[in-house]
């Protein structure tokens, strides 16, 4: 048996940091389901994927939901994602840091989208969470990021 998921995000983490990026907060998704659980990211290292979220079988909604994340000294990360299934509708995925010491990191965001079967869409988001020094090649990192798309 198959299974159709019209709308996929594949979230992939890179932690540049010192510390395990925890899993903090699974809450129920609004819409949609977990394709693959989310995973915690040791330091210095990437989870490729970290999680995934689809639509649920031949369902013609999106996933719709938030995740968090904390790290050891109480910053927290929090992902907010809306993936529409609509054409002519933004779908966003944010990225914000808080609490701790938030202000000693960075996060970024780098994502892109793909049409599928002509009805649905298959979103990739590398988020990176990050230490000074930054990498000078790119822009610097933030407190918050977003990416958005509209099919």
């Amino acid at each position: 048996m198959s299974t159709t998921n019209w709308n996929l995000t594949t979230c992939n983490i890179t932690n540049h940091t010192s510390s395990v990026l925890a899993v903090n907060n699974v809450f129920p998704l609004a819409s949609g389901e977990y394709g693959q659980y989310p995973a915690a990211v040791p330091p210095n290292a990437t989870a490729s994927p970290a999680f995934i979220l689809q639509s649920v079988d031949s369902s013609e909604t999106g996933p719709k939901g938030t995740l968090g994340y904390v790290l050891p000294d109480g910053t927290q990360l929090t992902l907010e994602f809306d993936q529409q299934f609509q054409a002519g509708t933004a779908s966003s995925f944010t990225a914000i840091l808080s609490g701790g010491q938030f202000m000693s990191y960075g996060v970024l965001l780098d994502c892109s989208m793909s049409p599928w079967n002509g009805q649905g869409a298959r979103w990739t988001v590398n988020l990176t969470v990050s230490v000074p020094p930054w990498d000078r090649s790119g822009p610097p990192p933030g407190a918050a990021a977003q990416c958005q798309y509209t099919r």
